[in-house]
This record gives structure tokens, sequence and C-alpha cells, in this order.
């Protein structure tokens, strides 16, 4: 994970449509800090892409996108 990720929370679980069978959805939220400077959202942006990926590798999990 990026040097700059300062915490993730986990705010909350669900399962039921429209997550399919076997699945739930999470929901967490990330805070990414920078002593140097303001973090711009291009940035932060590829913070998430990372972070995301690590979960996709490590749990197989998936951005749900709708």
């Amino acid at each position: 994970a990026p040097d700059e990720l300062e915490n993730i929370d986990f705010s909350g679980l669900y399962r039921g449509k429209p997550i399919p069978n076997g699945k739930k959805s999470i929901t967490l939220s990330l805070r990414f800090r920078d002593e140097q400077g303001t973090l711009r959202h291009e940035i932060v942006d590829g913070f998430q892409q990372a972070v995301v990926g690590i979960l996709a590798e490590q749990l197989n999990a998936e951005l749900r996108t709708a």
C-alpha cells in the first residue's frame, strides 16, 4: 500500500440484492496524507487503484461499479 495511506476504516457490510449469492459488499473509507504537501486527486486516484489491486490480489475482491 502507498506510504501515504494513513488509515482504513470499515464502514459497513451488505448482503442481498443486487449482490450475487455467496458474495458481500463492504464499504471502506481510505485516508491519505502527505507530510510534504497537498495531495492532488490524480495522485489519490492512483493510490486508490493500488489499494484495490492489492485487495483483488490478496482477497479476490472486486470493485463494484453499480
